[in-house]
């Protein structure tokens, strides 16, 4: 364990960067804050470089720490600052280093975000993702998956997918290729109730201002709906994904 609370500091100045999209994907490495977060990265085996703890609460995350291989360094509240997304730390951060959770699982259903721009909502898309083992994910032209909103609106869900940031034609063509049919949830489609065949499917949600781009809708098997009362005239990406994903599971 190494003691840093200079803001000057090398390690300090190198970490901090990671809170700007440029340096998270030059880097391929992203920060998570606060103590549920972090247990959850170390009981889930994730790819930890670096731990900053706060001195002064060194005993409450003892257990924790006694868990970790990776370098640890008490730091004080000023450092965690600089580090944390949020207005108050809570005297913890991790340096997570991105690599894919698995291989493409070719058996399962997966997932194809068109646009979502809306870090809350790809960050609850995730987290139901993972819950209903919609485990691979596209992203066509979203909000950094790594983003410290997104990630926290994912409660974890982040350690349980693999994030494929691909083109709309690279996800087209790989899915094909994979014997994928590709299901484009929109308002103008069939009811999904009444959808029978559940395997093999990438099912694809697009952004709620611009729906879905036109190169996955001409390229899509089937357009579905969720049919309700006329005057709401759309629901929330995350709540659309979610129901799609509960009807859709394979588990």
């Amino acid at each position: 364990m190494q003691v840093v609370n200079s803001l000057t500091n090398e390690v300090v100045l190198r970490y901090k960067k990671l809170k700007d999209k440029k340096y998270r994907a030059k880097f391929a490495q992203y920060l998570i804050e606060g103590l549920r977060f972090v247990t959850d990265a170390v009981n889930t085996k994730q790819n930890i470089e670096a731990i900053f703890v706060d001195g002064e609460k060194a005993d409450k995350y003892k257990d924790l720490l006694d868990n970790v291989s990776c370098r640890v360094y008490y730091s004080d509240q000023k450092v965690l600052k600089v580090l944390s997304d949020t207005v108050t730390s809570q005297g913890i951060v991790a340096v997570i280093n991105i690599e894919q959770r698995g291989v493409f699982s070719a058996a399962n259903n997966c997932l194809i975000l068109d646009n979502i721009s809306d870090p809350g909502n790809l960050g609850t898309i995730i987290r139901t993702a993972a819950a209903f083992k919609f485990s691979d994910i596209f992203l066509i032209d979203c909000v950094d998956a790594y983003n410290p909103k997104v990630l926290r609106s994912t409660m974890g869900g982040i350690f349980f997918v693999n994030l494929y940031e691909y083109s709309a034609e690279k996800t087209i063509k790989f899915l094909k290729s994979n014997n994928y049919k590709i299901y484009v949830a929109d308002v103008k489609g069939e009811d999904f109730e009444i959808i029978t065949e559940h395997h093999k499917i990438a099912l694809a949600i697009g952004s709620e201002a611009f729906g879905i781009s036109k190169e996955i809708l001409d390229n899509s098997n089937k357009t579905i709906a969720i049919k309700m009362e006329k005057t709401v005239e759309s629901l929330n990406a995350a709540v659309s994904a979610a129901i799609l994903m509960q009807k859709f599971k394979i588990i």
